[in-house]
């Protein structure tokens, strides 16, 4: 099997958890391969372990960089109250605003003990290159 990953793009986040940088970026399609659901980039997670780490520490949004490494994924759960934290109403009327408050009520109550299950899959950065 091959699982190797070369990636460009630029710079949208930058986050730290534990020690590992989580380095957001887009990814313009290459010329002639399209363009999918109308965006003109991929959004891809690199995940960057010290020492690498240091480096993505000092990354500034829009900056070019350039990734190789390998993907992995990783299993974790969403809460229902997590969910409800971040949630957003698409439109403006008192029965989606009623929804939302709702939702976040149940999520005060039984939020932590309600979840669902999740993968992230991201690119495992073994040499990171800015541009």
């Amino acid at each position: 099997m091959l699982n190797e990953t070369h990636v460009e793009g630029f710079v949208t986040q930058v986050r730290e958890f534990q020690g590992t940088r989580y380095v957001r970026i887009a990814s313009r399609y290459d010329p002639g391969r399209g363009v999918r659901d109308g965006n003109d980039a991929a959004y891809i997670t690199l995940r960057v372990d010290p020492p690498l780490a240091a480096v993505a520490s000092t990354l500034k949004t829009g900056q070019a960089i350039r990734a190789s490494g390998y993907i992995i994924s990783r299993d974790y759960s969403i809460t229902l109250a997590r969910f409800a934290e971040a949630a957003v109403a698409d439109e403006d009327g008192a029965d989606v605003a009623g929804a939302l408050e709702e939702l976040r009520a149940l999520a005060r109550r039984v939020g932590d003990k309600i979840q669902k299950p999740h993968t992230m899959t991201e690119v495992q950065v073994e040499s990171l290159v800015i541009l």
